[in-house]
This record gives structure tokens, C-alpha cells and sequence, in this order.
């Protein structure tokens, strides 16, 4: 259900001030890592994991995810700390279907859903977790992302009459935020410092390749983000920084700078290209992701910036990335030897 006009007015004061905190159009510069070391999250515990997803990591390199010890148990929400990166399932009211965690602030705080443990169901239940403590939320659907900035703003999507519509919870009061004008259904799946991005679909489960994203702000509603030249009707959305640099796939790895709503296109190197559609950036604005490089006969993790180009991060077969930190650390995950998935840390 809607909120009155001016509840919707309050939170979205509250998610305009973030935006005070904006950084200059001139992004800090990149800092290329060496040596990259791979920690394999299902096994940095006494007990290997019997498959596992790493989906989102803050500033201090905490990891959350959700995993499963036993092949016959649902997938739960957890947390990996450094340094050991010991599995922590967190408390989730044994709810069936199991549970996941989504996103991290700098603080610690967790956001997620119980009730349908992976992402894509329409019937979870929106909750975070501050110092341990689960807290339900306003809705049926999902928490996608934290807020870097201050962790009293989560984005995510809530169901409403059977179809899907972008959801903010500013300190737990939910904001539906509806759809893009003649689109069934939508989500937001990132926020930082004041942007907000999303996507718009048409199936009540997400097809990038359907897709259009967006930007959504409290004084213009949704924006379109515009693909590139041959491409401008399609997009997909993953991320945003704190300057306002989007990341997503417009059928090449694109960016939108700075607020922008207009396509820059991540340029290849030789036989180098995005791959896959989980992507992520960082307030450097170094870009996460998967491509195939010369050499490589299968996509690999990497990361991009405008200084040093693609940078390979690691040599699994076929991974997915799905976020970056302000330390270039990246997390993921893999479909390796074993069933089931491995969450993967990589580490500079």
C-alpha cells in the first residue's frame, strides 16, 4: 500500500540528504592491485559449505550472502567477518524457504529477506539485521541494497495487486515508489549518497534481456537510462557509486557518468569484453565484472578502470561478480567441481 504524500515527503527528505555527502564529478583515481589472492568463502570454515553465494561486501570486508551446509537444507542468510571469514548463519525466524542477505553498510548493517531464501520469488519478507538483531519490514518482496552512507536507507522491491514495484524503507518506513510510466513492473537495486538506481520489466521476474534501467530520484521520479547508439531501448542497471556513475549492460558493458543518463560504452581491449550481467563499481569508479580475455577460452572475474583497462582477478571457470569495495576487494561466486555454488572473496 501507498504511503500518504507526506510520509512520502519526509523519506524522501531523508534521501535527499544523503546526498549532501556527494563527491565532485572528478572521481579519484584507481588504484591498480597487485597480486591477487582468491579466498574460497564455502571452505574458511571447520565445515565446508555445501553451496554458497557471496553477494555484496562493504569498506571493512564484511561479506554477506546465503549458504547451505547440507544439500537438503534451504539456503540461509550469513555473514563472513575478517579476517578468519568463518560463516555466520544469522537469525531468521527458521522461516520456511530459508533466507538471504543482499546487502552491507559501512556500519554492519545487513538487508535482505526471509522466506524465499534466493532472489526472485515474489514472497518474501523484507528484514535487516543491526548487530545481530533481524527486523521486519513493511511488505512482501525484498531488501536489494544498503546505503553505503548512513545504513537508514534500503532499496528493494515490494509486490503490490501482483505485480512488482520499486520499494524504498527510510529508518523502516516503506515508500513505494512504483513503476516507470507504462512498465508493469520495476525494482531498485542500488543506492549511495543520494542515487538511486533501478530496473523496469515486463515478467514479475527480472529478464535482463527484457529489461530497461532507470534512475529514480524524489523531485524527477524514474529516468530512463539510455543505451548506447543502435541499443538506446535497452538496459540493465546494477550499481551506482556516490558520483552518480551507474554500471549495467546496454549489450556492451556501459556506464552512465555522473548522474548521467546518456551511454558510455566500457571499451575492449583486443579480445577482451563484459560478460554476464552482475556488475558492480566503486566510488573509484573501478568496475567489477566478467569477460573473456586473449588467452582465456571462458569468461573470468575481473576488474576495469579508465586508467589500466581490464585487469584479470582470477582464473575459475565461468564465475559471477557481484560486488566491489572501496579496496578493489571483490566478491562473487562460482558453479566449480563440486555441486552447488562457492562463494569466492578476491582479495588484493
Amino acid at each position: 500500500m501507498r504511503l500518504p504524500v507526506y510520509v512520502l515527503a519526509l523519506g524522501c527528505a531523508t534521501v535527499v540528504s544523503c546526498s549532501s555527502e556527494h563527491r565532485s564529478p572528478t572521481e579519484t583515481p584507481p588504484v591498480k592491485p597487485v597480486g591477487i589472492k582468491t579466498i574460497d568463502l564455502a571452505l574458511s570454515s571447520s565445515t565446508p559449505l555445501f553451496t554458497s553465494r557471496a553477494n555484496a561486501i562493504n569498506d571493512s570486508g564484511v561479506v554477506v550472502g546465503w549458504a547451505a551446509m547440507n544439500a537438503a537444507d534451504s539456503t540461509r542468510a550469513v555473514v563472513w567477518r575478517p579476517p578468519s571469514y568463518r560463516v555466520e548463519f544469522l537469525p531468521d525466524q527458521n522461516a520456511e524457504n530459508g533466507s538471504s542477505a543482499n546487502g552491507v553498510g559501512r556500519d554492519g548493517v545487513i538487508g535482505g529477506q526471509i522466506g524465499c531464501a534466493r532472489t526472485g520469488a515474489v514472497s518474501c519478507t523484507p528484514v535487516y539485521w543491526r548487530a545481530g538483531v533481524m527486523h521486519v519490514l513493511d511488505g512482501v518482496g525484498q531488501v536489494n541494497a544498503v546505503c553505503p552512507c548512513d545504513s537508514h536507507s534500503l532499496v528493494g522491491q515490494v509486490v503490490v495487486n501482483g505485480a512488482l514495484h520499486g520499494a524504498l524503507w527510510i529508518d523502516g518506513v516503506l515508500i513505494d515508489v512504483g513503476t516507470p510510466p507504462g512498465t508493469a513492473n520495476a525494482q531498485l537495486v542500488s543506492v549511495a549518497h543520494g542515487f538511486v538506481v533501478g530496473n523496469a520489466f515486463d515478467d514479475t521476474v527480472v529478464d535482463p534481456h527484457l529489461s530497461t534501467g532507470f534512475r529514480w530520484s524524489p523531485s524527477s521520479g524514474w529516468t530512463r537510462l539510455i543505451g548506447p547508439p543502435a541499443f538506446e531501448n535497452s538496459s540493465f542497471v546494477s550499481d551506482v557509486n556516490s558520483s552518480g556513475t551507474a554500471v549495467g549492460s546496454a549489450t556492451f558493458g556501459t556506464l552512465w557518468l555522473n548522474g548521467s543518463n546518456t551511454a558510455t560504452v566500457i571499451p575492449d581491449e583486443g579480445d577482451f569484453g563484459m560478460g554476464g550481467l552482475e556488475t558492480a563499481i566503486n566510488d573509484s569508479s573501478v568496475v567489477a565484472g566478467v569477460f573473456t580475455a586473449g588467452g582465456h577460452l571462458y569468461p573470468v572475474a575481473a576488474i576495469w578502470s579508465q586508467a589500466d583497462g581490464w585487469t584479470p582477478i582470477g582464473g575459475e571457470f565461468n564465475p559471477r561478480v557481484t560486488d566491489i569495495n572501496n579496496s578493489n576487494q571483490v566478491v562473487g561466486y562460482w558453479a566449480g567441481d563440486v555441486p552447488g555454488f562457492q562463494a569466492l572473496l578476491w582479495e588484493p
